[in-house]
């Protein structure tokens, strides 16, 4: 594995936020000041490819990446938050028979903690500027918010 390479794979692992390539390249110019984006898409694609990493790909979103190992994730409705759960366990007889199953994911929709306690609170939270529409730790990814205050992918 290259040097550039390995630094983007710690970097993934490392991370918390299923980065997107833009936000690895942004770290890796720390090291390698002249790496460029199709140099990280090249090498995320090898990761892959040696199943080192993968993909997580979300309508409307760039593709993000994570850890190959087992597990599975919850994608917040509200925020976008990505958050990594054990891998839910499926028996091979829920899948049709005859089937080759080579791998499968699994992934749940819903709200995070910090977006569920914020509706759970009614926007009354601590834990959540509405005004800022920000987590007061500022540690959340933004929503949209409409007129009446409320993010607007909150029905």
């Amino acid at each position: 594995m290259s040097d550039r390479q390995q630094a983007i794979y710690r970097y993934v692992l490392d991370s918390k936020s299923h980065p997107d390539a833009e936000e690895i390249l942004g770290e890796m110019r720390r090291m390698f000041p002249k790496i460029s984006l199709g140099t990280v898409y090249r090498n995320l694609g090898m990761l892959i490819k040696s199943h080192k990493l993968r993909r997580i790909s979300l309508s409307g979103q760039p593709d993000r990446f994570d850890d190959a190992a087992p597990h599975d994730h919850i994608i917040c409705d509200c925020c976008g938050n990505i958050v990594d759960i054990p891998s839910v366990r499926c028996r091979m007889e829920d899948f049709p028979e005859g089937a080759t199953i080579e791998k499968y994911e699994v992934t749940a929709y819903g709200y995070c903690a910090a977006c569920s306690a914020v509706i759970k609170n009614g926007f009354e939270s601590d834990e959540y500027d509405v005004l800022d529409d920000e987590p007061a730790d500022g540690d959340h990814p933004k929503s949209e918010e409409g007129a009446d205050g409320v993010p607007d992918d909150i029905e």
